[in-house]
């Protein structure tokens, strides 16, 4: 065996990037969490955890989330009044999920 591990089966990259994004968080959130910690490594163990290929890239993972899409579904659905998750840089390789007001409840009201 050559030590390689498959994405799981027909999973594209952006559907890679969900299934590990949503396993690193809620392996890590708990109710009423206003952050959820994670590494870059976290990623690497969680894809061999998972026995799915790491991403090439591993960093464009969170850099997808932080500017590019939504966060998964599941993790939208603990999102609770005006607040919501964004993805944030903590230090070298370190991130955070942190509860932020949402841009929509910041808007001021042009009269």
């Amino acid at each position: 065996m050559s030590g390689k591990t498959a994405t799981p089966a027909g999973a594209s990259k952006s559907n890679l990037y969900k299934i590990l994004i949503e396993k690193i968080f809620f392996d890590r959130y708990a109710s009423g969490a206003t952050e959820v910690p994670f590494e870059r490594s976290d990623i690497e163990d969680t894809a061999r955890a998972m026995g799915v290929a790491l991403p090439k890239n591993i960093g464009d993972l969170v850099y997808s989330f932080r500017y590019r899409r939504p966060m998964p579904e599941s993790i939208l659905a603990t999102q609770t009044g005006a607040r919501e998750w964004v993805i944030e840089g903590t230090g070298r390789a370190k991130y955070v999920s942190a509860w932020h007001r949402s841009a929509a409840s910041c808007q001021t009201p042009i009269w």
